[in-house]
């Protein structure tokens, strides 16, 4: 893998939505892989595996927010209070792209751990500078949904 900037644009994807729980909104592979640029050699499954992962320790870190919600009567993130962008609510916006990061560092995480080259300790620096940058814009988000700032101390 190449940090995904080889992306095959003739890669044909699933639109089929990966199930989420029924409160979170269910992702997609095809929309995933063309948005973060996942190289086309890299399998349906494979990727279905990451962001599943990825999926449940995003809900985990929502689990509070979830409850909060459904209390005030919001039985689906996309019904929750929020600016809509694009016809899509901003929450909904922000989960994705929480769930998407961190999916993508993670692929990340294990391509520095997999490469045998040569060239791996350098490619590992410039990884584990783009799985931080990740994993930032996971948290971030995870904190924009909570209504959270991300400066302070906050139990995400």
């Amino acid at each position: 893998m190449n940090h995904g900037f080889s992306a095959n644009s003739a890669t044909v994807r699933p639109e089929a939505k990966v199930s989420n729980d029924g409160f979170f909104t269910d992702l997609s592979i095809a929309e995933f892989a063309s948005g973060y640029g996942l190289p086309a050699e890299m399998t349906n499954e494979i990727i279905e595996q990451y962001l599943l992962s990825a999926m449940d320790r995003i809900n985990t870190a929502l689990e509070s927010f979830k409850i909060e919600s459904d209390e005030q009567g919001f039985n689906k993130l996309e019904y929750v209070i929020s600016s809509t962008l694009g016809g899509v609510s901003a929450k909904v916006i922000q989960y994705k792209q929480a769930v998407y990061s961190a999916a993508k560092a993670d692929l990340l995480r294990a391509d520095i751990s997999m490469d045998r080259k040569p060239n791996a300790e350098n490619k590992a620096g410039t990884g584990e500078e783009l799985m931080n940058h990740y994993e930032r814009q996971s948290t971030r988000a995870i904190a924009n949904i909570q209504g959270k700032r991300l400066i302070g101390v906050y139990s995400v």
